[in-house]
């Protein structure tokens, strides 16, 4: 052996010898900060049999599963190696959009990876799933405390929330184009019998929830349903034409049922919001953050919308607020179509807001509803929307974003 890899040799022997002095929570956190660098962490689990388990935590921790076959293989080896299964805490997995084994059996790798905590389930035709698993659901998400649906088609309208029920804790929900039926009932009614029939175990409380281009049944039971509503964080969103009546209502109850919890809201104005300004009364949700409204198009047939955009910001908001977001849309010919809102009494409100609150910072963002962009009038469709907020003084004007997006 060489000086050079005697001196070599003894370098890693000291480190080793270091190691074995360290406290094994020191370690842990070091090899946890390499979590994005699987080449150093799988020379790490090389290293030595004591740094093997925090090396072997980060590079199995995320697992993604595309396809059928490859679901068979991940089975297999989690099967066999069920030391690395209790690394997994997140898994993603993916149907294709096909009526396959994975659309009947899914959940039951779960069986297996009893320690993941976040669970993204991406076009998956829940109808399809087995009677056997459907059985077994209760004791598959012993852990899961956040769970996501894409894409899901659904023919029944006690699946999700079955699946829900099933995540003793549970604290976040994101559905994201689920299929449901509109839901015909207003807030006044009762569950459905197949509904109300589902309550978990133990109480559930959520506070993450994520809504877009979903509601019904769905929107109905959580609103109506066991689950606890602690929401800190709320973004219900639709981009259809038509978000129905009761569902805009169901907004409005998950709103109040947030209270003074809420931390960040995000909602878009679609027509399918009643006119009625008490649909979204903000008033209970005292420690408010953030508030982002989207969906504001300025067009002639949404100038009821406009109106209503008005209504929103002129009662009683939180003192707390420190951002507040608007998201709107306009024709290519926008300074013309920017008339559809009441700038005067939009101003007006915005000065007010920014005045009581010393932190507060206002953003609007301005896209194009047609095909063209506004790279070429981007700063003029700027300036026209700064020069419609006259009451706005300059220390106002400081904290007013105004942007058109090309």
């Amino acid at each position: 052996m060489s000086e050079f890899e005697s001196a070599e040799q003894e370098d890693v022997e000291n480190v080793l010898s270091a190691s074995s002095r360290l406290p094994p929570e020191l370690w842990d956190h070091i090899l946890d900060c390499l979590r994005y660098d699987p080449v150093t962490l799988k020379s790490c689990s090389l290293t030595c049999r004591a740094w093997l388990p925090a090396a072997r935590l980060p590079l199995f921790s995320q697992v993604c599963i595309p396809t059928e076959e490859r679901y068979l293989e991940f089975e297999r080896f989690f099967t066999e190696s069920p030391l690395i299964a209790n690394c997994v805490r997140n898994l993603f997995l993916e149907c294709g959009g096909y009526y396959t084994l994975l659309d009947r059996e899914i959940p039951r790798i779960l069986r297996i990876l009893n320690k993941v905590e976040d669970v993204f389930f991406d076009r998956w035709s829940v109808a399809k799933t087995s009677e056997e698993i459907r059985q077994e659901l209760p004791m598959m998400f012993p852990m899961v405390h956040s769970i996501y649906f894409s894409h899901t088609d659904l023919c029944q309208d006690q699946d999700i929330p079955q699946i829900l029920c099933a995540c003793p804790k549970l604290t976040t929900i994101r559905v994201d184009e689920v299929k449901l039926p509109w839901s015909e009932n207003p807030p006044a009614k009762p569950l459905p019998q197949a509904l109300s029939s589902l309550v978990p175990v133990s109480s559930i409380e959520i506070h993450t929830l994520t809504l877009y281009n979903t509601g019904g049944s769905l929107l109905e039971w959580l609103v109506k349903g066991p689950l606890v509503l602690k929401l800190r964080w709320l973004h219900v969103e639709w981009t259809e034409f038509n978000a129905g009546e009761h569902n805009s209502a169901y907004v409005q109850h998950l709103i109040y049922a947030a209270g003074e919890h809420l931390e960040d809201l995000t909602i878009s104005l679609t027509a399918g919001y009643p006119l009625a300004l008490n649909y979204l009364d903000l008033s209970r949700n005292t420690r408010l953050v953030r508030l982002s409204i989207r969906g504001i198009k300025l067009t002639r047939n949404y100038r009821s919308y406009c109106e209503l955009l008005i209504g929103i910001i002129s009662r009683r908001l939180s003192m707390r607020l420190e951002h507040i977001h608007f998201d709107m849309a306009a024709p290519y010919h926008a300074l013309g179509s920017l008339e559809n809102l009441n700038w005067k009494r939009f101003g007006e409100q915005l000065e007010s807001l920014l005045k009581d609150r010393s932190g507060l910072e206002i953003s609007i963002f301005v896209s194009s509803l047609d095909t063209p962009s506004f790279e070429k009038e981007a700063q003029v469709v700027e300036n026209g929307i700064k020069a419609l907020l006259p009451s706005l003084g300059a220390a106002e004007q400081e904290r007013l974003l105004v942007v058109a997006l090309s």
